[in-house]
């Protein structure tokens, strides 16, 4: 991107590198910002549109297919964003030019807002490499809704600080039982058995967060799950701990979801050297109080 100044005062940016992503299918995409305005506010949205030149006529079940395929690339974007990232609709023209706009009605729209890029989990220059990387991963993998229902876990929005925690840990086990099914085949009934088969494959360093199942130090993550399930109450101290809970909750399905989709955590927001200027990573003082 390069930035011009004007005599006036104004700064204009222009993007020079557009960025381009090739799916599964062969199709290559081309990211452009367009402008529209809002049928319900009137207000004026900008959205990144991905355009493509199909090399044949597409059929209807094809465009199915790169749409799909659109899907899971958005939905690692999600990931690597920590904010849902979704295709609203399509519009194309046929080989006579005629045009067609499709809205996908079963769509809730992200809340709107601005994207602090050091919220985000991967770096922006380190954007495109990661999703080269995790989009192969993805697609060689069986058993998708799994990795799909973790990741839905950290991007989905709303809900009580209570409600965040138990999402968070229902997509952990989501990754467990995905990795269980891809090389175990057996049905292991504890977490425990899980976590530990887990660990033995991708070996995630977890030290530095709150235990998922250790309790020598006090109370583990796996304990406050059960008790949050439990409907136990929780008071202003108790509270004030789950929130440190459930942000090294959150870090440790991260960290698990970047090994399962083969990309090093040390280049992620969520490593060892990153999280230390957080509060919530000081947890240590806190599990004592819950």
């Amino acid at each position: 991107m390069t930035v011009m100044h004007s005599y006036t005062g104004n700064v204009r940016a222009k993007q020079i590198v557009k960025p381009t992503f090739t799916l599964s299918t062969g199709v290559r995409l081309a990211f452009k910002k367009h402008f529209d305005n809002d049928r319900d506010t009137g207000k004026k949205l900008a959205q990144l549109v991905a355009e493509f030149k199909p090399k044949i006529r597409l059929s209807a079940k094809s465009l199915r297919t790169v749409i799909d395929d659109l899907d899971d690339l958005l939905l690692l974007v999600s990931f690597a964003a920590r904010r849902r990232c979704i295709c609203t609709g399509w519009s194309y023209f046929d080989e006579k030019d005629n045009f067609t706009r499709f809205y996908r009605r079963n769509r809730v729209l992200p809340p709107e807002s601005r994207l602090n890029i050091d919220d985000c989990l991967i770096s922006i220059r380190s954007l495109m490499k990661f999703l080269r990387v995790a989009y192969r991963n993805f697609g060689r993998t069986s058993h998708k809704e799994l990795i799909r229902n973790a990741i839905f876990s950290l991007t989905s929005e709303g809900g009580t600080l209570d409600n965040q925690f138990l999402r968070f840990f229902a997509g952990l086990e989501s990754v467990l039982l995905y990795v269980q099914r891809m090389r175990h085949g057996k049905k292991l009934p504890k977490l425990s058995q899980k976590f530990g088969f887990f660990q033995t494959i991708y070996n995630v360093d977890l030290a530095d967060l709150w235990p998922l199942l250790d309790t020598s130090s006090g109370t583990s993550l796996a304990q406050i799950r059960n008790r949050s399930i439990h409907g136990e109450y929780l008071n202003e101290a108790s509270y004030r701990a789950l929130t440190y809970a459930a942000h090294n909750l959150r870090w440790t399905l991260e960290r698990m979801l970047l090994s399962v989709l083969g990309w090093s955590v040390g280049d992620t927001n969520v490593s060892r050297s990153f999280l230390p200027h957080l509060t919530t990573y000081r947890w240590q003082p806190m599990q004592s109080k819950i």
